[in-house]
Order: C-alpha cells, then sequence, then structure tokens
C-alpha cells in the first residue's frame, strides 16, 4: 500500500494562498449558542491554532462585555490520527464527541482514552503582538 499523499498535496498547495472568504475567527464569537467544541488530529494537517485563535477571541469578547455573549470554546486534540480521526483512532474520538457535547469524564467507559484538552496562552514578544502557544490540560 502506498503512503498518502493527498493531505501533503493540499497542504502545500493551499497554505500559500488559501485564505477564507469568511473566516469563522470572526464569525464563531457571534454565534448565539452557548458551546462550541474543537476536534483535530494529533497529525493533522488542519493546524490546531485556529481552534485556539477561535478559543481567545470568544474569552477575549467575554472579558470585555462583562458577561457570556460568546460561547465556551473547547479544542480537543486526538493522539495517533490525523485528519481522518474518527477511522484513525474512533476510540478517543469518540471520547471527544461526548466530551464535546457536554458529558462528563465519569461518562465514559473506565478504560477509554481521554483526548488532550488544550488552552491557549499568549506568549508576548512586544507590547502589541503576541504568539499563541497551545498548552495541554490532560
Amino acid at each position: 500500500i502506498l503512503p498518502g499523499s493527498g493531505e501533503y498535496c493540499l497542504n502545500q498547495i493551499l497554505s500559500p494562498f488559501a485564505l477564507a472568504r469568511n473566516p469563522t475567527i470572526n464569525r464563531i464569537p457571534n454565534l448565539k449558542v452557548s458551546h462550541v467544541s474543537f476536534v483535530y488530529g494529533e497529525t493533522d494537517w488542519i493546524d490546531s491554532s485556529a481552534g485556539l485563535e477561535v478559543q481567545k477571541a470568544c474569552e477575549s469578547m467575554n472579558t470585555q462585555n462583562g458577561g457570556s455573549s460568546a460561547p465556551e470554546v473547547e479544542v480537543h486534540r486526538v493522539r495517533n490520527a490525523g485528519h481522518l480521526l474518527m477511522l484513525e483512532n474512533w476510540e478517543e474520538f469518540n471520547s471527544a464527541a461526548i466530551l464535546s457535547a457536554g458529558g462528563s469524564i465519569d461518562a465514559l467507559h473506565p478504560n477509554a482514552p481521554i483526548p488532550q484538552k488544550l488552552v491557549f496562552e499568549i506568549s508576548q514578544i512586544d507590547g502589541s503582538n503576541y504568539v499563541i502557544v497551545e498548552k495541554s490540560q490532560s
């Protein structure tokens, strides 16, 4: 069996100039829902920093408004999986789906793998510029 090349090809073709017409980072903070979850594979060609940017934007909006006008954002990473995480590590993906839907860790099977929960951490460069760094909670 040959190794997959489509993911690598798309990543190389799209990364220099692919821009969303209406990026989710601008839309998700205005959604009228209480919770949004992003689930990424550990080796996914889509970078989890986009989910962390949305998480930061929503937290900033809630801090500025003094309430909870933007949804709470969770970012999960499924280990040993790429872009097809529901096939490559279905057990941990199922756990991520249950947790994303509001389930607790206690609701999972005792031997179920727990996905990593990522949060952003701002690393200051200078007064106005920053870098978002992922930090694992599990």
